[in-house]
């Protein structure tokens, strides 16, 4: 399952400081993790993309920038449960234990390829998503395919 954000609701062009309507969208992702028997204890990767339109701020590039961006939704989701004076939310309260971020830049793209995109395509590659890791256990029983 991977849930996928576009990341002009998240944050603006070039940034990683979380916009107030992110932070409303993601809170509510977090009460349906944190509600969620099975989900609440599921391990997730917040992964971050980016266009290919070159970035030079304060992360070098394509690939800090993203990270950066999964890190900043990453922390957002595990703070404590409270509101800042305006009623935005500050945190999701999710386990900590059950988090990590990673970071693509350009190289995985969902719109176009990563030397070639149109203004929609790269519009849809610049997102985050919280990708629910698979539970090898689950998927497959070793001791069966081991024989025994």
């Amino acid at each position: 399952m991977v849930i996928q954000l576009p990341g002009d609701i998240l944050f603006d062009s070039g940034s990683d400081k979380l916009k107030a309507d992110g932070k409303k969208v993601l809170k509510k992702v977090a009460d349906v993790i944190r509600n969620d028997t099975t989900l609440n204890v599921r391990n997730f990767q917040v992964a971050g993309h980016t266009d290919k339109e070159p970035y030079a701020g304060a992360y070098f590039d394509n690939w800090g920038l993203s990270l950066m961006r999964a890190r900043q939704v990453l922390v957002f989701l595990v703070s404590p449960e409270k509101d800042d004076a305006k009623g935005v939310p500050l945190g999701g309260g999710l386990n900590t234990s059950h988090w990590a971020a990673a970071g693509y830049g350009a190289t995985d793209p969902i719109a176009g390829t990563p030397d070639a995109q149109t203004r929609d395509e790269m519009q849809k590659n610049r997102r985050v998503e919280l990708v629910l890791q698979p539970n090898v256990e689950e998927m497959l029983n070793l001791k069966d395919l081991a024989g025994g």
